[in-house]
């Protein structure tokens, strides 16, 4: 049974079941019975509950908001050299070439090159509007890389053309941790 974000979002907006219930027009154990996933979720439900959370009926879905997303990064060595890459490996930092870009609107295109820094100082002191690296992991599958915008408190972001998305790593229905944080940037043509 797949988790849905109904409880999330609900909490989110400060309603209890019950409250939630009654702006559906349903009865609370029947709510519930929606929210646990043992009441299939939907189309009719689904725009109710968006409608009565604010929200769009996608953001719903746990892995509906990060099922397109594919390996962005891929690791590349730091340097040509060996020791280099060794030393620059044991203080943290990682490089990454963009195969696809999703913050293109903060000068990250395909190719670049990227270098993070996933050391707990740098983790610690992330800053709203930073690039981050970010894993996101999907039920049996590997974990993909991803780039993103940091929105504080602990939103990542896309930035780019087209419909972007906004994550919240403390939301525990969306599989996304930051791993690293970018503080060099390179195109690659």
């Amino acid at each position: 049974m797949e988790r849905n974000r109904i409880e999330y979002w609900r909490k989110k907006r400060g309603l209890s079941g019950a409250e939630l219930a009654r702006m559906i027009g349903t009865s609370q154990p029947t709510y519930y019975r929606i929210e646990n996933g043992i009441v299939k979720l939907t189309v009719d439900w689904m725009r109710k509950l968006a409608q009565a959370l604010d929200v769009s009926p996608v953001d719903l879905l746990p892995l509906a908001l990060v099922a397109d997303t594919s390996n962005e990064l891929e690791p590349t060595p730091l340097s040509n050299n060996a020791t280099a890459n060794e030393i620059m490996v044991g203080k943290g930092l990682t490089a990454y070439r963009v195969v696809k870009s999703r913050v293109v609107r903060k000068g990250v295109n395909d190719g670049d090159v990227i270098v993070a820094d996933g050391s707990p100082p740098a983790l610690a002191t992330l800053q709203d509007g930073a690039l981050i690296v970010v894993t996101i992991r999907l039920p049996d599958e590997p974990p993909r890389l991803a780039l993103r915008q940091f929105v504080e408190p602990s939103l990542v972001m896309t930035n780019y053309e087209g419909r972007n998305t906004i994550l919240d790593t403390q939301d525990d229905t969306i599989p996304v941790e930051i791993i690293g944080v970018v503080y060099k940037h390179s195109t690659g043509n």
